[in-house]
């Protein structure tokens, strides 16, 4: 390839070549070879405020073990080097982490790190690399992560075996797989990646690290740097000139001949039917997204008319392995005579349907606004893997969003494309697969879990070159404006994003949650908004002891504008409308994002503005009484705040907003404010555990909590208990929530998480402190997604206060902090986890038993 437009002819690092550059959509990307084992490496050196690392493997699997996942787990158990155990909370600890996560998809494995600073990334690329060559790979860490039989005749237990148990239960996630794996008919990608909890029983700690010797190679890495500095270069170059095994390059992907007809039995007793086809090699790669959004995602999807079409995982367009396929998903047999349709649906789509699918498909693909949050590097380059993986052009990728542009100018030739791509696809053959999910003959009982385990010791992480020092500052944007409506400035998105605070009452004492949700159903049936907006989510909640309903749309700039001139005429005539029942949205976020609910659910009732929220948003229905059914009037001021738009244009809407607002405000009704202790449970078909409480001294119990997680809570808890994880979520303002997931032994759990201040107490340490304020800080300085930055200022702006101001003062305390202070700190935080406020999720059954065991530790709640 060319080096096109690029200044540099050389690499920054003497270990690499520089085979090609080029001024991409995203920036100028370097694709770097290093000389001594082939490694690849696409950089984009310009200054980002959170550079991110991946290395990613393909991952040619042969059968349904989930080799390739339970090789991702044990990459964080630890290697030579690095000993530390388990590494997830131990890297997070001890280094500047803004995000840490890693992935198996279908044909590939990657992992990502990140860091709010460029010297903060460089430490954790060393440990990264490290990791992925050089693994432990215990045999004990296999039998916590993978699987174990403690007794010989009795259940298996396991993280992943657990994990997988839970996510096959779902009849929707196993049509899903079954539909890959019919439609690619053996090839790569057609495997559960996973694991199939039946022969994940046969994976044997031998054949895993025969596996990694084969696919986690030097010759096998591909790699991305999203920012960052040439010191990243050098730690890279490190990593991979020490790996263990230099491996032979992994063969092309393999295709498969798709399986006509599958039946499949589900232990879940729903009958669910799909279809699958597979996408042309020779679609061209941006071309995806716009089908994507024309046939399944975008305001007037051609696909999503279909009867008894059912959304979710088994509906979708898969683009993240080597051979991309559309599956469909209904709730009973399709009609024969629709399904043979569709070989015409190319002669219904109109040119001005092309173009409403291209704006939907631009604005996702700059969209940076993902639940749960990821760095912009991670969404930049996680579309490119699997095509780059498997031979295409990383440029290419990098490029899609000005190729989008460019078809959009060109109207005709973006019909022309489209209608040629769906002609390929929708075969006058029909659908490459068919399959049917059926209820099993006999119902299967999932096996019990057994008792937890003996904890394997927590070794700590010592980093080679920590990061210098903590920035004195929290990042905070350019904001300008007057009275209640604020621009905020030097956002390089492509997208225009807007925020809008209606200071609202509860009149007729109809909650703010149907208040919300009905606003929100009222603005999805406007035809303009639907078409031209990429994101448009109203909710509930306070702020500054009033209650607050939030709407937050972005789009693309010139739609826009088109959306503000709409605003004022759609909100017009629903300025008082009837309350909608939140709770299918409820019931959705649930399933969707359940440690979100979760992470609510803890912090009600912490402190006023908590209690406040806890009331007016959807989580806090569940403690409210019924309501009447009368209109709410929108009330109050209207504040707003935009990035991307004129400020002249935020001012003028600001006030055609303020002239439909009704100046009056009535707090809605509410039971007793629960105290701290009060506890609440959930029946759910997942479990969880956790405390929620307030922390006096935000910085000292940051420390703590992460030491207690790393050292304590995760052998504990993960390791003997065998939970799939563990989250602590701590507020500048001291509010704090800590919980598990997918934990099957919850009553322990729970006396785990109040001893783990006093577990840790005996380790307290100036090198702790050390350790745990560089991860603390990386917490604290983990740059906020767009929409978050403009809810922070009008928070700010209505509260009186300045913005990200609790942020800065925890940094400066954390600065200061000595290890006196967090001995003190430590008595503090240990009694507040006595007396917090218990929260339980998990299935009926389970509750009860846990209700009988310790009485009035809770109130179990129905009415989700």
């Amino acid at each position: 390839m060319p080096v096109d437009d690029a200044p540099l002819q050389r690499a920054a690092h003497p270990a690499f070549d520089l085979p090609a550059a080029r001024r991409t959509d995203r920036g100028l990307a370097q694709l770097l070879r290093h000389r001594a084992t082939g490694a690849r490496l696409l950089w984009v050196p310009e200054p980002h405020p959170e550079p991110v690392f991946t290395i990613s493997f393909p991952t040619r699997l042969r059968d349904d073990r989930g080799a390739a996942h339970v090789l991702e787990h044990l990459i964080f158990r630890g290697s030579e080097r690095y000993p530390a155990d388990p590494l997830y909370p131990a890297l997070t600890e001890a280094g500047m982490v803004s995000f840490l996560n890693a992935s198996t998809r279908p044909d590939y494995t990657t992992f990502h790190v990140a860091s709010p600073t460029p010297a903060g990334l460089t430490p954790l690329v060393r440990v990264l690399s490290d990791l992925v060559f050089n693994p432990n790979l215990a045999s004990g860490a296999f039998r916590e992560e993978a699987w174990d039989r403690p007794e010989a005749d009795g259940p298996a237990r396991g993280v992943i075996l657990s994990e997988m148990r839970d996510y096959l239960s779902s009849a929707e996630a196993a049509l899903a797989l079954a539909l890959r794996s019919a439609v690619l008919g053996g090839g790569d990608g057609a495997f559960n990646q996973g694991g199939d909890p039946a022969e994940l029983l046969k994976l044997t700690p031998d054949q895993l690290r025969a596996f990694h010797q084969r696919a986690f190679t030097p010759q096998n890495a591909w790699m991305t740097l999203w920012g960052g500095e040439a010191a990243a270069l050098e730690a890279i170059d490190i990593g991979l000139r020490e790996a263990r095994e230099q491996g032979v390059p992994m063969p092309p992907a393999r295709p498969g001949g798709p399986r006509r007809l599958s039946e499949i039995p589900h232990a879940s007793g729903r009958r669910l039917f799909g279809l699958a086809w597979r996408l042309p090699p020779e679609i061209v790669p941006e071309l995806l997204p716009l089908l994507d959004s024309l046939l399944l995602t975008g305001p007037a999807a051609l696909l999503r008319r279909m009867p008894g079409l059912v959304q979710g995982q088994a509906t979708a367009l898969s683009r993240d392995m080597a051979h991309p396929c559309l599956t469909l998903a209904f709730a009973d047999a399709p009609d024969p005579q629709q399904i043979a349709g569709l070989k015409h649906l190319s002669q219904e789509v109109r040119s001005s349907a092309v173009a409403a699918a291209l704006r939907h498909a631009l604005a996702v693909w700059y969209d940076e606004d993902v639940t749960p949050r990821r760095p912009q590097g991670l969404l930049v380059f996680d579309p490119l893997l699997a095509p780059w993986l498997n031979g295409g052009d990383p440029f290419a990728h990098l490029d899609i969003g000005r190729k989008l542009q460019a078809l959009l100018a060109r109207p005709e030739e973006a019909h022309r494309q489209v209608i040629a791509a769906m002609q390929k696809i929708f075969r006058p053959e029909g659908p490459d697969s068919r399959v049917a999910l059926v209820p099993e003959r006999t119902a299967a009982q999932r096996p019990s879990d057994p008792p937890a385990g003996r904890a394997l010791p927590f070794r700590p992480l010592r980093l080679d070159h920590p990061a210098d020092g903590i920035p004195d500052r929290i990042p905070v944007p350019e904001i300008e404006g007057a009275g209640h409506a604020w621009l905020v400035t030097g956002d390089e998105s492509r997208l225009a994003r807007l925020c809008i605070a209606f200071l609202a009452g509860a009149e007729g004492y109809q909650p703010l949650a149907a208040q919300a949700a009905a606003l929100a159903q009222a603005l999805a049936r406007h035809d303009l908004l639907a078409e031209n907006a990429r994101a448009l989510k109203v909710r509930a909640g306070a702020c500054g002891g009033r209650g607050v309903i939030w709407l937050h749309l972005s789009a693309l700039p010139e739609e826009m504008l088109r959306c503000i001139r709409a605003l004022p005429g759609a909100l017009a005539g629903h300025g008082s409308l009837a309350g909608v029942d939140p709770a299918p949205g409820l019931r959705s976020l649930m399933i969707s994002r359940p440690q979100t609910v979760i992470g609510l659910r803890l912090r009600a009732g912490l402190s006023a503005e908590a209690r406040l929220e806890d009331a007016h948003a959807g989580p806090g229905m569940l403690l409210q009484p019924s309501r009447g059914d009368g209109p709410v009037p929108l009330s109050g001021p209207v504040w707003l705040a935009g990035t991307g738009i004129a400020l002249s244009v935020l001012t003028d809407l600001q006030a055609r907003l303020s002239a439909l607002s009704v100046a009056s405000y009535h707090p809605p009704l509410c039971l007793p404010e629960p105290g701290a202790g009060d506890g609440f449970a959930l029946p759910v078909p997942f479990h969880a555990v956790g405390l929620g409480f307030r922390a006096a001294d935000p910085a000292a119990a940051r420390v703590l909590l992460r030491a207690g997680e790393a050292a304590f809570l995760w052998p504990e808890i993960r390791g003997a208990g065998g939970a799939y994880g563990l989250r602590c979520e701590l507020s500048s303002t001291g509010e704090a929530a800590i919980f598990t997931a997918r934990d099957p032994h919850l009553l322990r759990s729970l006396d785990l998480l109040r001893g783990a201040v006093a577990a840790i107490r005996p380790s307290l340490s100036a090198d702790l402190l050390q350790r745990g304020r560089i991860g603390a800080a990386g917490q604290l300085l983990t740059p906020p997604g767009p929409h978050e930055v403009l809810t922070e200022v009008l928070r700010a702006r209505i509260s009186g206060s300045a913005p990200w101001g609790a942020a800065q003062a925890e940094l400066s305390r954390l600065q200061a902090l000595t290890s006196e202070d967090l001995i003190r700190s430590a008595e503090d935080l240990h009694e507040a986890l006595q007396t917090a406020r218990v929260v339980v999720f998990g299935p009926k059954d389970s509750l009860m038993v846990a209700l009988k065991t310790r009485p009035g530790l809770f109130t179990l709640h129905s009415d989700l």
